[in-house]
C-alpha cells in the first residue's frame, strides 16, 4: 500500500498576495500535497496558481462558478472527484486566512498525527488573530507583525476544522460547509474516532457531533462542545480581518460561501464593519507560530526563486497595491463630497 499522504485542501478566489506565504508555512510543517481550486479571480491568483501547479509545487483546478452555485461546494465536489486524495491520507481544509498551528512535538504534522494515536481526526478551535495595530500590511502573518489575538473565552474561538484520515466511500469532503468532512451514514464511526484539539474523546452528548458522527451534515457543524475548547495540541491561526484595507478589498469581492436552500444559493453579506469590528482582537498575544518563521521564509524564497513564479507573484502585487491605491483615494475624496452638500 503506498505510504498516505499529508493533503492540504483549500478553495480560494482573489488571494493573490497571501498565497505563497500560505503555502510555504505549510510545506514547511510537513504537507507533501496541497490542491487548491479556484474560480473567476481577477488579482493574478489564476495565474500564480498554475506557475505553482506547472512547477510541481501544488495542485490547481479552476473552475467558473455560476449565480446560484457555492463556490466552495463546487470546490469541494471537483476535489472529491480527483485523484488528490487517496485512501488513507491525511486531510485538512483551511481557507487562505487559516494557518495550522501545532503545539505538539516540533510542530510539525507528523508530531500531531502521532499524538492521535489511533484516531481517525480532531477537532481544532480556531484563535482570531486581530490587525496587530497595522495600517497597511506588511506582508507577513508569520512574523512578528501578526502576535496580537483574542483572548481564550472569545466566542469567535471556537470554531472549528477537522484534520482527518481520509477512508474511502467512507469519508469525503463535504459540499455543505467545510468545518467537517461529511462522513457516511452508516455508523462507520465511533464516538472515540475522533478527539478534541487537547487528544480527549468528544463530548457525544453535543448534539451537532453526535449527529455528525452518524453522517448527517448541518449548519452547526462549525459549532464545538464547550467541553471540547482547547488547543493543548493544536490550534488554527486565523487572520480573519488581516488589516482594515485588505478586509475592505476582501468585502468587495464577495462571500465566497453561500447557503443553499431548495437548491437555489443564497449569499449573506458576512465582510461587514460590524464583523470586522468584531474580529478584529488584539487584547492577547500569542506568538507560537514563530517557531516556523525562519522555515517559511526559507520556502518562500526557494518558491520565488522559480521564475514563473515570481513573476506571477508581483503581477498579484502590482494588481492589489493598484487596487489599495485606489481605495485609499476614494476614502480620502469622501469626506470631501460629504462637505459640498
Amino acid at each position: 500500500m503506498p505510504e498516505s499522504k499529508k493533503v492540504l485542501f483549500s478553495a480560494v478566489k482573489n488571494e493573490g498576495p497571501f498565497l505563497v506565504e500560505w503555502i510555504a508555512y505549510h510545506k514547511a510543517i510537513g504537507f507533501d500535497t496541497i490542491l487548491i481550486v479556484s474560480n473567476d479571480s481577477d488579482d493574478g491568483t489564476t495565474e500564480l496558481l498554475d506557475a505553482l501547479h506547472t512547477a510541481g509545487e501544488i495542485q490547481h483546478i479552476h473552475h467558473s462558478v455560476g449565480p446560484d452555485e457555492s463556490p466552495q461546494g463546487k470546490a469541494a465536489k471537483a476535489a472529491n472527484e480527483s485523484s488528490a486524495i487517496a485512501d488513507g491520507d491525511w486531510v485538512i481544509w483551511l481557507d487562505a486566512d487559516e494557518f495550522l498551528n501545532i503545539h505538539c512535538g516540533q510542530g510539525k504534522v507528523d508530531d500531531l498525527i502521532l499524538s492521535l494515536g489511533g484516531a481517525h481526526g480532531v477537532l481544532i478551535p480556531w484563535r482570531i488573530f486581530g490587525d496587530g495595530g497595522n495600517k497597511r500590511f506588511p506582508g507577513r502573518f508569520v512574523s512578528q507583525d501578526f502576535s496580537r489575538a483574542a483572548d481564550r473565552d472569545f466566542a469567535g474561538n471556537k470554531i472549528i476544522k477537522t484534520f482527518y484520515r481520509h477512508r474511502a466511500r467512507k469519508t469525503r469532503l463535504s459540499e455543505i460547509a467545510n468545518h467537517r468532512p461529511h462522513l457516511r451514514r452508516w455508523k462507520h464511526f465511533q464516538g472515540t474516532d475522533f478527539v478534541n484539539a487537547s487528544g480527549a474523546t468528544l463530548n457525544l452528548d453535543f448534539f451537532p457531533t453526535a449527529r455528525w458522527l452518524r453522517g448527517v451534515q448541518g449548519k452547526a457543524n462549525f459549532r464545538i462542545a464547550p467541553e471540547d475548547y482547547g488547543w493543548d495540541l493544536v490550534q488554527i491561526n486565523h487572520y480573519a480581518v488581516r488589516t482594515r484595507e485588505m478586509f475592505e478589498l476582501k468585502a468587495r469581492r464577495g462571500r465566497g460561501f453561500v447557503n443553499i436552500d431548495n437548491g437555489v444559493a443564497k449569499r449573506k453579506p458576512r465582510h461587514t464593519p460590524k464583523f470586522f469590528d468584531e474580529h478584529n482582537r488584539n487584547e492577547a498575544e500569542d506568538r507560537s507560530i514563530l517557531r516556523h518563521e525562519g522555515a517559511t521564509a526559507e520556502q518562500m524564497q526557494r518558491l520565488l526563486a522559480l521564475p514563473s513564479v515570481r513573476h506571477a507573484n508581483d503581477l498579484a502585487l502590482q494588481i492589489t497595491e493598484k487596487r489599495i491605491t485606489s481605495q485609499r483615494a476614494t476614502a480620502e475624496d469622501a469626506p470631501t463630497a460629504a462637505s459640498e452638500h
